[in-house]
């Protein structure tokens, strides 16, 4: 009667957790939305692609790195599988619907992760310790909250892909292999690795197994050298022109410098160093790390912060789940008790004191009291004019997504916009001007204002709209 009643009372502890942190998640994203803490780039680039394709209409959105005219998305990203949610603009137009579509997706991720555990393991605490990892994993928690992302969305095709692979539903498998790969161009190098972890796991399932590999490197050259180069214009954006050419300096590039031991570091260590000891899952891991370590050209990717991180989650999660997997087998129920609460702890320490999780501001009464600071630059916004061709900065550009919105540029003569809406308001960041500085858009308003082709209409002390006579 004891263990039935603490075997019911850790599965609904679970189920409750998964709950209750998909609220907070969607909680802090919304909040963070409120107040002015997205921008144009990246989730108002996303925003509008999804838009476009809710209306029927090819996904064409304002790129500063790629031209002064609209450009497909297709040219930075090929990522189609976010289209999947288009259809969520049929019943709103409000953006926060895709927010909070992001959260109650990786919500069902984990609660398809612990149904996965139970058919796979007996211990109920082990179970609550890999959903509890799973979830506080801080790269996940801070791909939940910053922005909206293709990366961020793949946490729920992982999860089906790895509960096809061990309940042996092929056709599932192949759907969600797609799925997945159609979230972003770099997904091939995971798909690999997907196809690896089949291989060494069960060599009977060698054609699955190949066929992944096979599928992926496809998908990959047909994104990254014929498809993202046709909507370009030849080019991929995010190439790396620096690769190590030895295999001294590819090591190097792996650990240096040490923020990126301490990524790799801390994302083993929320999983208690178990994904280790599963070698199987080791290659989709470590690919990873090589495509943001190695072969990105950018220092954002290389900690916990904003969404690179979120694949990780289920990764790190199915890596553990094996190793449970094998100590059950062995009978050594008290090192999975130990083991477990080696888990909780690490990640409960890590998210609490030492990389401070960003979804404790679900918990925090400052956080939202952020929000009445908010509401003039919404009552602004609700004022100023949406016909035409509007011209803006990054961070109001975010909640223009869907009408015609250009973000800056060196010149504002090469858009020639009707509307020029600035917002200069003491206390932002130099990204809410990107890709100008606040010195540059001082200059900006000041040149308007000499203009004899733009009428002002003040709104505020720094709120300003700028229109075409």
């Amino acid at each position: 009667m004891y263990n039935r009643g603490v075997t019911k009372f850790l599965n609904s502890l679970t189920v409750l957790f998964i709950i209750l942190y998909t609220i907070a998640s969607a909680t802090v994203s919304l909040n963070r939305y409120w107040q002015h803490q997205t921008a144009y780039y990246d989730f108002g680039v996303i925003d509008k692609a999804i838009w476009e394709v809710s209306r029927f209409r090819e996904p064409l959105v304002d790129h500063h790195d790629l031209g002064d005219k609209n450009i497909s998305i297709f040219a930075s990203h090929f990522s189609p599988s976010v289209f999947l949610l288009s259809p969520l603009y049929w019943l709103t137009d409000k953006a926060e619907a895709l927010l909070f579509a992001q959260s109650l997706l990786a919500g069902i991720g984990a609660y398809i992760g612990y149904l996965l555990a139970r058919r796979q393991i007996k211990s109920k605490i082990a179970i609550f310790a890999l959903i509890f990892s799973f979830l506080g994993y801080v790269g996940l928690q801070n791909g939940l909250i910053s922005e909206f992302h293709d990366t961020t969305l793949s946490v729920l095709p992982l999860m089906v892909i790895f509960w096809s692979i061990f309940q042996k539903k092929w056709v599932l498998y192949f759907i969600s292999l797609i799925i997945l790969l159609g979230l972003k161009e770099s997904f091939a190098g995971l798909g690999v690795g997907i196809g690896l972890y089949i291989l060494i796991k069960d060599r009977s399932q060698i054609k699955i197994a190949l066929s992944t590999i096979l599928i992926s490197l496809l998908w990959g050259y047909l994104a990254l050298k014929i498809i993202i180069p046709y909507y370009s214009g030849g080019f991929y954006l995010y190439e790396s022109s620096s690769l190590p050419g030895d295999p001294v300096n590819f090591l190097r590039a792996f650990f240096e410098p040490e923020m990126k031991v301490k990524t790799i570091f801390y994302s083993f260590l929320t999983f208690g160093f178990l994904p280790v000891f599963n070698p199987a899952i080791l290659p989709a891991i470590f690919e990873n790390f090589l495509e943001r370590f190695v072969l990105s050209p950018f220092s954002s990717r290389w900690d916990l912060g904003l969404h690179y991180n979120t694949p990780l989650s289920p990764l790190m999660f199915i890596g553990a789940l094996g190793v449970f997997q094998i100590l059950e087998k062995m009978k050594k129920r008290r090192v999975v008790i130990l083991l477990s609460i080696f888990m909780i702890l690490s990640t409960l320490i890590l998210h609490r004191f030492i990389l401070r999780g960003p979804l404790g501001l679900f918990y925090h009464p400052v956080f939202y009291e952020q929000n009445k600071y908010s509401q003039y630059v919404d009552e602004f916004l609700e004022k100023v004019p949406k016909e035409g061709v509007i011209y803006t900065q990054n961070s109001l550009a975010g909640r223009l997504a869907h009408f015609n919105v250009k973000t800056f540029r060196k010149d504002y003569k090469t858009i020639n916009p009707d509307h020029i809406i600035l917002d200069l308001t003491d206390g932002q960041t130099e990204n809410s001007f990107s890709p100008l500085r606040h010195a540059q858009v001082v200059e900006l308003k000041n040149s308007l204002l000499k203009d004899p082709n733009y009428k002002l209409e003040k709104y505020g002390n720094e709120l300003y709209v700028f229109s075409k006579i």
